[in-house]
């Protein structure tokens, strides 16, 4: 609970700094935007279970839903949300613990981070082709989640568990239900994003391609599992947050490649994380802790 509470507490409160006045109806507050006459819905406060989103509130056009719009509502059993909607804000759908169907419209481009976050009763979420921004892992804490389907022409892919950017190469999220005992990043992976593998008991070691650059802010996060990890040098890792509460966790160098010096080498020995040059024996049960290249701190 506690590794959750955190991703909660390090997204802040998110606001949108709409330049309007509150208004209500039909169990929606919203703001309006008298810039471009449109209207953004910021909190659900009616009783039904089964919502649908007007498509105009107060005469005005109906084009985003705000940040923790539906946050703590755990009677929401299904969302509609309506054509013109083009954003969901983050952490929309924040502990909707019983939503377990959301029809998503043509409109939409942008997805928030951590927009489902906690939605443990979800199953299936079709995203559609317009989508072309998805922030960071917005399906965490999704139990349940095992059938994303993302529509033909669009920029993201679901594969196996894993959603993935295909213009940009990041690893956006590892779904939690699929997650297996061992993981190779596909090769091309060029960078894991923020809270993309995040409470995925049961996965054991990951392996990460050459070539991958990047570790974003919580990149692998609270997977208490999680053994061993074999990668080459990574020479753009985030200040911190990768591999907290991976307690089991020893950074082993990819086969042809040495971890001495390098920046993924120090960022292990600042936050007490085993790496060593050469993988572990197999059936050790220290796994690689001793070595006279690598720390052998133990994780916090």
């Amino acid at each position: 609970m506690k590794k959750t509470v955190l991703i909660l507490l390090l997204a802040g409160l998110i606001l949108a700094a709409a330049a309007a006045c509150a208004e209500s109806a039909d169990g929606f507050d919203y703001t309006v935007n008298e810039a471009d006459g449109t209207a953004a819905v910021t909190r659900w406060t009616g009783r039904e279970t089964e919502v649908t989103v007007p498509a105009v509130l107060g005469g005005y056009p109906v084009t985003s839903i705000g940040s923790w719009a539906f946050e703590d509502r755990a009677d929401v059993t299904a969302v509609t949300v309506p054509e013109g909607v083009t954003s969901i804000g983050a952490y929309a759908f924040c502990r909707c613990t019983a939503l377990k169907e959301v029809s998503l419209p043509q409109s939409l481009r942008e997805i928030g981070s951590c927009c489902f976050i906690l939605c443990t009763s979800l199953e299936r979420l079709e995203i559609p082709a317009a989508c072309r921004d998805l922030g960071a892992n917005p399906f965490v804490h999704c139990s349940a989640l095992r059938e994303l389907v993302f529509a033909d022409g669009s920029r993201f892919r679901a594969e196996d568990g894993l959603v993935t950017d295909t213009r940009s190469k990041k690893l956006v999220a590892l779904l939690q239900a699929l997650a297996p005992a061992e993981l190779n990043l596909p090769e091309g992976t060029r960078a894991v994003g923020s809270y993309a593998i995040v409470a995925c008991d049961g996965l054991k070691v990951l392996r990460f391609p050459a070539g991958l650059n990047t570790l974003q802010a919580y990149a692998v996060y609270a997977c208490p599992d999680l053994a061993l990890l074999v990668t080459a040098p990574v020479p753009h890792i985030a200040a911190d947050g990768v591999f907290t509460w991976c307690d089991a966790l020893t950074v082993a160098a990819a086969e042809g490649t040495a971890l001495d010096g390098s920046l993924l080498a120090a960022y292990c020995e600042e936050h007490g994380i085993p790496w060593v040059n050469e993988l572990p024996a197999e059936g050790s049960e220290e796994s690689g802790t001793e070595s006279s290249a690598g720390s052998t701190a133990e994780a916090p």
